[in-house]
């Protein structure tokens, strides 16, 4: 059987310029939409991240904070501790020079008793010699 053009008549399947549009079209929404699915996958594990970094910050910060009420809180019972430490040294520095001046002023009485002493012997001793 042929056609009027002597080609034989084969069976072809009937595609309309519409159905290979629509076929294209779906296939190109498909590779759109897949596409779309894959970015809002890695948008989704990116925001995760962040989020996860995120709470790590907030996390180190919170620890960071109460580092530093600690350190605040040491300074403030060092200050404490360095200024009974500053009003023991100045009593004690002051009991020193009190017992200094004690030392001193008894050196004083006992090298004035030694005078004395002396001048008592010599006196004596002349008495003696006089008599």
């Amino acid at each position: 059987m042929t056609c009027g053009h002597n080609t034989p008549l084969t069976k072809q399947p009937h595609f309309t310029f519409t159905t290979i549009y629509i076929h294209k079209f779906t296939h190109l929404c498909f590779m759109i939409t897949r596409g779309l699915e894959l970015r809002v996958k890695e948008i989704f594990k990116d925001l995760q991240m962040q989020k996860d970094q995120c709470d790590l910050m907030r996390d180190k910060a919170i620890q960071l904070e109460m580092n530093l009420k600690n350190t605040k809180r040491q300074q403030l019972e060092n200050s404490a501790y360095q200024e009974k430490l500053a009003d023991a040294s100045q009593l004690y520095e002051r009991k020193i020079a009190d017992l200094v001046q004690e030392v001193e002023e008894e050196q004083a009485r006992s090298t004035n008793a030694e005078h004395q002493l002396n001048e008592m012997k010599n006196v004596l001793s002349n008495q003696q010699k006089s008599c």
